[in-house]
């Protein structure tokens, strides 16, 4: 790995783009936008809808009807999940495998979603609700991404890290494979951040395992 990218400089990349989705790229007043900048000091019931699914382009999940998330109802989870009095919701915008849920022009938007864009619809129903939305984005793990070598997280050998998880009770073998955030991986993820925070309507991000995949 090098340190062309610090931790502190990627997270003032993704502060700007945080801000920019904040403050400037959502329909309303100026100062709509600028209240839901301290979201979280006011709702504190936060709801992950976990949705981190392999393509089955790749290796699918058991039992996963086909084209699942072309059936998907987010307005009826957004209701579901107002009725419960939560006042935020957490959806995944790029998840482990590397998969995204929304029109993107850099990252593998997953099979099963057809022509929807499951960010707006979300962003949609969560604003008629009055919910605050949060976008997650996974970072340091990612399926696609380990398929290029030069973005891949090495150890002292040289070697890929790839994490492997057996058990008897899981259906296929988990794998984690690690990539690195300096050089073209932290590149890509900051595209995908761009893209999110210049296009949708969302109060922030989630960017989930800053280092925790790679302690190994």
């Amino acid at each position: 790995m090098n340190d062309d990218l610090s931790r502190r400089g990627f997270l003032g990349t993704v502060a700007v783009g945080a801000s920019a989705a904040a403050l400037g790229l959502r329909s309303g007043t100026a100062a709509e936008a600028a209240a839901r900048t301290d979201w979280f000091r006011r709702h504190p019931r936060v709801f992950l809808l976990d949705s981190q699914m392999p393509d089955p382009a790749d290796q699918g999940v058991p039992g996963m009807p086909a084209r699942f998330f072309e059936r998907l109802d987010p307005q009826a989870i957004v209701e579901q999940v107002a009725a419960a009095g939560v006042d935020t919701l957490l959806v995944h915008a790029k998840d482990n495998q590397g998969n995204c849920y929304y029109h993107s022009k850099v990252a593998h938007r997953h099979s099963s979603i057809g022509d929807r864009d499951l960010m707006r619809e979300y962003s949609r129903h969560c604003r008629a609700r009055g919910l605050t939305l949060l976008y997650y984005v996974q970072l340091s793990r990612e399926r696609r991404s380990f398929t290029y070598p030069e973005r891949q997280a090495r150890d002292a050998q040289g070697r890929g890290v790839n994490q492997m998880k057996k058990s008897q009770f899981r259906v296929t073998q988990e794998e984690a494979p690690v990539v690195c955030l300096n050089g073209p991986h932290g590149d890509y993820t900051r595209e995908v951040l761009r893209e999110l925070s210049s296009g949708y309507d969302f109060d922030g991000f989630w960017l989930d395992c800053f280092s925790w995949w790679g302690r190994v």
